[in-house]
């Protein structure tokens, strides 16, 4: 998670001393001299604790959740796979308390997906170590109310971004889905992939 900086002068004034107070031994003075002092500090906006959260989610602690796809025990068929069918939908959401209300000072979340990528950039590959892994099968994830169901690109710039408001107290749902990644080429076999979401705060 990313924390915005501001650099911002918090007072501005004058502090008033006693001449006599500044003066060496010995030295007669009289009156009041003032100083101006200014004072600069560096602000740290608290982020928000992004959540995963689903029908199928798992969430590990520290961060860290776990999603499954296809039945509860994450079978799917080939031809699922083939005919886009072998899907599962989880939400984003931004925490900071029980209303889940964020910073005040945070009016936009950017997100960024990354991880071991297809060439085309839309699908994590398998990262399964079984002997049994499936072949030419990879994981993408596009918006889940998006008809045109365009897959976010990893490892890029290509990002999502969504007003605090949407996150806060909607959150917004994702779906992962399972593909071929060469058409008419996946075996089958047991897949995993690791998905690491970036959040910026603006």
């Amino acid at each position: 998670m990313k924390y915005r900086v501001y650099a911002l002068p918090l007072l501005s004034g004058a502090l008033l001393f006693s001449a006599s107070t500044l003066a060496g031994k010995g030295e007669i003075t009289s009156g009041v001299d003032s100083m101006d002092i200014y004072y600069t500090a560096t602000v740290y906006a608290p982020t928000c604790q992004m959540t995963l959260d689903g029908p199928q989610v798992v969430d590990n602690g520290s961060d860290n959740y776990t999603l499954t796809i296809g039945d509860s025990a994450g079978k799917v068929t080939l031809e699922q796979v083939r005919n886009d069918q072998a899907t599962s939908n989880f939400r984003i959401m931004a925490v900071d308390d029980a209303n889940r209300l964020c910073s005040r000072g945070v009016e936009n979340i950017s997100m960024t997906l990354s991880g071991s990528a297809s060439t085309n950039g839309t699908l994590l590959l398998n990262n399964s170590g079984g002997s049994t892994k499936a072949g030419n099968i990879g994981v993408g994830f596009y918006l889940r109310d998006d008809s045109a169901k365009k897959k976010i690109r990893l490892n890029t710039e290509d990002v999502y971004t969504s007003t605090l408001a949407e996150l806060g107290y909607q959150g917004v749902w994702l779906t992962a889905i399972l593909q071929e990644i060469a058409s008419g080429q996946g075996t089958q076999g047991e897949f995993s992939a690791l998905a690491t979401f970036t959040f910026s705060f603006e």
